[in-house]
């Protein structure tokens, strides 16, 4: 979306357009990140296969 909004080039969808992020995840990102970072598909598949475990893949519990 940004390089589009940049360049003025058309952009493919991003792969998280088609995802689902659950409410719970999304409450995970800090405040101020909200509406303006995005969550990766490495973090999606770590929250999604342990949502009680920590948000990111490579993260200690």
């Amino acid at each position: 979306m940004e390089v589009e909004r940049e360049t003025g080039l058309s952009q493919a969808p991003c792969w998280c357009t088609s995802q689902r992020f659950s409410a719970e995840l999304l409450a995970r990102l800090p405040g101020e990140a909200r509406g303006k970072a995005c969550i990766c598909g490495a973090c999606l598949t770590a929250f999604n296969a342990s949502p009680s475990g920590p948000a990111t893949p490579d993260a200690a519990p």
